[in-house]
């Protein structure tokens, strides 16, 4: 398995006593998330490990993250957001620092679904519609994300999307964020999306900072929607960096 870049936990497998780590998906700047696998009565089962990787004495980040561990388990986050199933704790042998073990459902990320697959305005809409009720559930409970991007942005087999590390950044960072941040965040986001003939919901998009909640902008976009005729929602979104490059490469 490829473990370039994200530190080796082949260590501590099997995870949980039962998972085994098979492929590295991604690295970023707390750590790394893996594909891993167990085998079943039923074949095999498929799951995300995500390592975060804390130096020692590093107490404060340990107590931020018990305490976001409490507000993200199973039993109290909604269905539009990654759940932690398990999570481990494990002091390494060199006495360096403490490896957070997070298992959660394999889903595929934005960026990586937009490599094979092409979004059309209708499923930009929906997209937007689903993490704004995120965003929204996060405002009446008190929170904010703090990173809002496209690898946390993810989507299952059914094309379902969902939001992940709900407040992590903010949790190891101690940043100071609020929720028009993740607003304004969320626009952007929708705007590398949009072709050109969007003015009507990129202006929406760019005046992401001025509503008063997720939940007003969620409605605005929800009435964009409605003005549009059925064959336009059909129309392509725009295309991701690695298909653009692609086409400049082929022509």
């Amino acid at each position: 398995m490829d473990k370039q870049g994200a530190g080796d936990i082949s260590r501590y497998e099997p995870l949980w006593g039962c998972w085994k780590l098979r492929r590295l998906l991604g690295c970023g700047p707390h750590g790394a998330v893996y594909a891993a696998e167990k085998e079943c009565l039923a074949g095999k089962e498929f799951c995300a490990v995500k390592h975060l990787s804390l130096p020692e004495r590093k107490g404060e980040q340990l107590e931020a993250l018990d305490h976001l561990l409490q507000k993200n388990s199973a039993h109290t986050l909604p269905p539009i957001f990654v759940r932690w199933e398990e999570v481990s704790r494990e002091v390494r042998q060199d006495g360096t620092g403490i490896d957070i073990l997070i298992r959660m459902p394999l889903y595929t990320s934005l960026p990586q679904y937009r490599r094979t697959h092409v979004m059309t305005i209708d499923a930009v809409f929906q997209m937007a519609d689903h993490i704004l009720e995120a965003l929204s559930w996060l405002e009446q409970n008190g929170r904010c994300h703090g990173d809002i991007k496209p690898e946390n942005i993810l989507l299952d087999s059914r094309g379902r999307y969902y939001l992940c590390d709900a407040g992590l950044t903010q949790a190891l960072d101690n940043m100071k964020v609020s929720s028009v941040d993740d607003r304004i965040a969320l626009g952007q986001v929708l705007l590398a999306l949009l072709p050109p003939s969007e003015e009507h919901l990129k202006e929406i998009c760019t005046q992401a900072k001025t509503f008063p909640s997720a939940d007003a902008l969620r409605k605005e976009i929800a009435l964009c929607r409605k003005q549009y005729p059925p064959m336009a929602l059909s129309e392509i979104a725009a295309a991701c960096t690695a298909e653009r490059e692609t086409r400049s490469v082929s022509a």
